[in-house]
């Protein structure tokens, strides 16, 4: 910048260079005052005040802890992976026509299978995490040759809308099977029932059933003719089979007093490793054989049961009795409680009581009888029974005599083993087990809302009542614990209660 005051002239007198001095700086003031106002008029204005910052809430179904509802895990016409909630990496195989789809549903992921043909193959296997595949809902939208997924615990639904070779899956709980058409073979690590929802298989017919475990599950099958070829399985605990055609065989470790069954043509071979406590109406069975005990069981061969499956209605439950005939029965242990129908009609549908008419006379038969132990005389009339695990006794109910009594079997032999009171009347009642103290609960519909819990040898420990539960219209007629060890409670009004005792 050049200087604003004029040269600074040299060879001037010292009179001289003092009045230039002060004319000098005289100018340097004024510059300076003039700097000063022209760097005040060219200031900025002040900066406006800076906007807020805003943050926009994340939409409820963005969760970073989950897939949202709706997303593809895996598609194709081959092979896909994905990894389910654990980090199991699931992987899906389609083989020959049709593509895959696994979408996640409201808790669970969800399979459907269209544009299969007879020749088509699916595989869906899980590494890591669990090992396990958990499915809410599996469609096949039509036939295949072969669905296998042996470590998939589907549950809700599996439907099937064509005909399906082989279907193998895990452990199977609270599922419903349906389809459209015939299926060959349903093979199981086991089917389980909470007692709460539908669970069971409905189809025209099923070739085979095989379940490494136990079968605790009912089924409907509609063919007239063989609608069940064969039952492979560890036990039948519970479910009710109505059944319009026959049946091949069945053969299993046991069967409990849950299970029960109404097959509307005949019944091969049923074969028991040991006891059989269920109930069986069918028109004829071939063969009989019972590993272990009769005790408590009812056969009923030569009836068929109406809509409802079970004993007594009008209308459509309605029961139907002919000639009935059972070519070998063989029991290698005792014969403790049980009924055995043959060709009877109770004409008021109740057994024994005086008025019962044999239907097809001599054609109404055992053709061979056989009893390893002993034939219990006494007719235990028995409204409630359970199989203690802990000791492999039975503990039944037993109106027949009047206080009731509680009666405890070996069921190898028969032998009742000690009988005590019943703390409550129990025309129909329930008897369970408690898995967290081995105690035994009652509850009965003659007594409205009371449960009872009371020790092996009948010590009352305390009684509930159940009325501020909802229970309180006379109506228990079964309890049970399931896997959490909550108690359930089956009412005659058609429903199932898990209460809080």
């Amino acid at each position: 910048m050049p200087w604003p005051f004029g040269p600074d002239e040299m060879g001037d007198s010292a009179g001289d260079r003092d009045g230039r001095d002060a004319n000098r700086h005289d100018r340097r003031l004024k510059w300076r005052k003039q700097r000063r106002s022209a760097k005040h008029e060219a200031a900025p204005a002040a900066r406006p005040a800076a906007n807020p910052v805003l943050f926009e809430s994340y939409e409820p179904r963005l969760l970073l802890s989950g897939v949202p509802a709706g997303t593809v895990l895996a598609s194709g016409t081959g092979s896909a992976e994905f990894l389910d909630a654990d980090d199991t990496k699931v992987t899906a195989t389609l083989t020959g026509p049709g593509q895959f789809q696994v979408v996640q549903g409201a808790a669970l992921p969800t399979l459907l299978i269209t544009g299969t043909d007879a020749t088509s193959v699916f595989t869906l296997s899980g590494v890591g995490g669990n090992g396990r595949v958990n499915l809410e809902g599996v469609t096949l939208s039509g036939p295949m040759a072969s669905f296998t997924a042996s470590s998939t615990d589907p549950v809700s639904s599996f439907a099937v809308q064509g005909a399906v070779q082989s279907i193998v899956l895990g452990n199977v709980r609270d599922m419903v099977l349906s389809s459209t058409a015939a299926i060959g073979s349903v093979a199981v690590e086991s089917w389980q029932s909470g007692g709460v929802v539908a669970n069971g298989i409905v189809a025209p017919s099923v070739g085979s059933l095989s379940s490494a475990g136990q079968l605790n599950m009912s089924m409907t099958l509609t063919s007239l003719d063989l609608a069940l070829g064969s039952v492979l399985a560890g036990a039948l605990t519970g479910g009710m089979w109505q059944v319009a055609g026959d049946i091949g065989s069945i053969a299993v470790r046991s069967v409990g007093a849950g299970w029960s069954a109404d097959v509307v043509g005949r019944t091969g071979t049923v074969a028991t490793g040991g006891i059989f406590s269920g109930t069986l109406a069918t028109k004829a069975i071939d063969v009989f054989a019972v590993g272990g005990s009769l005790v408590g069981a009812h056969l009923m061969v030569g009836a068929t049961l109406g809509a409802d499956g079970k004993l007594g209605g009008t209308g459509a439950d309605a029961d139907t009795f002919g000639a009935g005939f059972i070519g070998q029965l063989r029991v290698a242990g005792a014969m403790i409680g049980a009924r055995i129908h043959v060709g009877v009609d109770p004409v008021n549908g109740v057994f024994d009581d005086g008025d019962d008419v044999v239907r097809g006379g001599s054609a109404s038969r055992i053709q061979t009888l056989m009893v390893g132990g002993r034939i219990d005389s006494t007719n235990y009339d028995t409204t409630a029974g359970l199989y203690d695990a802990s000791s492999n006794h039975l503990f039944v109910l037993d109106r027949s005599q009047n206080p009731r009594k509680i009666l405890e079997i070996d069921p190898a032999d028969g032998t009742v083993l000690a009988s005590f009171n019943s703390p409550l009347w129990g025309d129909e009642a329930g008897l369970a087990v408690d898995p967290n103290t081995g105690n035994l609960w009652m509850g009965s519909y003659n007594d409205t809302s009371t449960l009872v819990e009371f020790s092996r040898t009948g010590t009352e420990v305390r009684r509930i009542n159940l009325a501020s539960q909802g229970i309180n219209d006379a109506e228990i007629s079964g309890l049970a614990f399931d896997d959490t060890g909550k108690l359930l409670v089956s009412s005659t009004q058609g429903r199932v209660y898990r209460v809080t005792v």
